[in-house]
C-alpha cells in the first residue's frame, strides 16, 4: 500500500492491516521467485540440448577419427576432442549446482506461499499446533542432511548466521565432489 501521497491530515486508514500487507508481500516474493525458475529453466532446457548435440558432434568426431591411421593429425583430433569432453564435465557439473540451487528456489517458493496461507488464516495464525505443522512438512522437503541441520538449527534458537555455520560445516563435511564420466 502506498503511503507517499499521505498526508498528516488524511483520515485513518481502516481497513489497512499488517498480516493483510504480510500477505501481500510473500505473494509478491513468491510470484518473483516462480517467473526467475521459468526464465532459469528455459535457458538451462536450451544448454541441455546444445551439450546433448555436442556430445553426439564429439563422439562422431572420436568414432571418425579411431578409423584415421595413426599419425599426428589422428594424435591432435584425440586431444582436441578429449578436452571438449573434460570442459563438457564441468559444464554438467555446474548444472548438477543449477539443479540443486533450483530445488531450494522451488523448496523456498512453496514454503513462503504455504506461509502466506498460513499467517493469512485467523484461526491457523494463532494455533502452535498449526505452525509445528507447517514446519515439520518444510522440514520434510529438504533432500540434503546440511539442509534439515541448518533447519532445526534455527528453530532451535541458532541465530542466521550460526545456521549457515553449522550448515557450511555439515555440507563440506559430507559432500564429496559430483563427477560425471562419459
Amino acid at each position: 500500500m502506498a503511503q507517499d501521497n499521505i498526508s498528516e491530515n488524511s483520515p485513518p486508514i481502516t481497513d489497512w492491516n499488517q498480516v493483510k500487507e504480510t500477505v501481500l508481500m510473500l505473494d509478491t516474493v513468491v510470484t518473483q521467485l516462480g517467473w526467475t525458475l521459468r526464465d532459469g529453466d528455459g535457458s538451462v532446457d536450451t544448454l541441455t540440448k546444445s551439450f546433448q548435440s555436442m556430445v553426439e558432434s564429439a563422439s562422431a568426431i572420436l568414432t571418425a577419427a579411431s578409423n584415421m591411421e595413426d599419425g599426428p593429425c589422428k594424435e591432435e583430433i584425440l586431444k582436441h576432442t578429449q578436452g571438449i569432453y573434460g570442459q563438457m564435465q564441468h559444464a554438467i557439473v555446474a548444472f548438477q549446482f543449477y539443479d540443486k540451487l533450483s530445488q531450494r528456489l522451488n523448496h523456498a517458493s512453496l514454503s513462503l506461499e504455504q506461509l502466506a496461507e498460513l499467517v493469512g488464516d485467523p484461526v491457523r495464525l494463532n494455533n502452535p499446533d498449526k505452525w509445528h505443522e507447517f514446519q515439520q512438512t518444510i522440514r520434510k522437503r529438504y533432500t540434503t542432511e546440511a539442509d534439515k541441520i541448518m533447519f532445526d538449527a534455527v528453530l532451535n534458537g541458532a541465530s542466521l548466521e550460526d545456521a549457515i555455520r553449522i550448515f557450511k560445516e555439515h555440507e563440506a563435511e559430507s559432500e564429496t565432489p559430483d563427477m560425471v564420466f562419459f
